[in-house]
């Protein structure tokens, strides 16, 4: 048996389908349909169940799975404690909440690129909820998000700094400069993206800790649209605090304040791939977020 072999197992143990071992594995069915097969033909037993889908261990696979997560665990690390760093190959899905890829996420790419050459990053900008069920599955190694509430202890946390959102609006809206309370917002028609997303959350908590309930509240998936949308003079709109500055927008005073959101890199807290480690510790490197809030270290 040999490494590839035993990666290949825990893949398809993990997600239940060779497809999707092969997917994740950037290789084609018939080439983990392989592995598994000389696997289980050198060991003699059946490590599948084939009759199930999506399939399910034996016995003996489960058995074999304890071995092999700290076989590739250990080999993981002799890599990342010996190796050279720069010969570190392979793809790391990332999953990316939109306001970080519209700010520093082309120079952490950048980094990584010029670092590790043979790395390849895939990203994917998407909402909290949906990445977070991407990465339970396997689909994805790392996100590079918003924190979810509460944090899972399954994943490890690497705090990126702080956002700021804010009430926005045009000026042609007409909306009054005196501090607003969210009984008096929500008379307005607001923006802000839809109900799996971490901003949507935070509007809903705002308002639902004064008993509020806004009149009207147009959703949308995008963050960039929304901030369009604001700046058409279509309603009040929930964005960065650093958007007011590029896109002729009045940031409203309301009260209570908006309290900053803290955003994270986060993957598996359990023999993470080499490669998410380094996307974390460059994702740290590179956030332009409000770190004042973190610890001195």
């Amino acid at each position: 048996m040999n490494l590839q072999q035993l990666e290949t197992f825990l893949k398809i143990a993990r997600l239940g389908s060779v497809s999707k071992a092969a997917e994740h594995l950037n290789t084609t069915q018939s080439a983990v349909s392989m592995r598994l097969a000389d696997l289980e033909r050198e060991l003699g037993v059946a490590l599948v169940d084939r009759r199930h889908r999506p399939y399910r261990l034996t016995a003996k696979g489960r058995d074999l799975a304890g071995y092999a997560a700290d076989v590739v665990a250990l080999t993981r690390q002799i890599r990342r404690s010996v190796g050279d760093p720069a010969r570190l190959s392979g793809s790391v899905r990332v999953g990316v909440a939109e306001h970080i890829a519209l700010t520093w996420l082309p120079e952490m790419v950048a980094v990584l690129n010029r670092r590790h050459p043979e790395a390849v990053v895939e990203l994917e900008i998407g909402l909290l909820d949906e990445m977070m069920r991407q990465i339970r599955t396997g689909d994805l190694d790392v996100l590079l998000t918003a924190s979810p509430d509460p944090p899972d202890p399954a994943f490890s946390y690497r705090p990126l700094g702080d956002v700021t959102f804010a009430w926005m609006a045009h000026p042609k809206l007409g909306v009054a400069a005196d501090p607003l309370s969210p009984a008096e917002l929500a008379k307005w028609p607001l923006i802000t993206m839809t109900r799996s997303s971490v901003l949507h959350r935070l509007m809903e908590s705002w308002f639902g800790a004064e008993g509020v309930r806004p009149k009207r509240v147009n959703a949308c998936n995008s963050l960039s649209v929304c901030a369009g949308l604001t700046r058409a003079g279509l309603g009040i709109g929930l964005l960065p605090r650093d958007y007011r500055d590029g896109m002729e927008l009045v940031e409203l005073t309301v009260t209570p304040a908006i309290a900053p959101t803290s955003f994270y890199a986060l993957h598996s807290a359990v023999s993470p791939p080499p490669l998410a480690g380094i996307v974390g510790d460059l994702a740290v490197s590179a956030s332009t977020f409000d770190k004042r809030s973190l610890p001195v270290k």
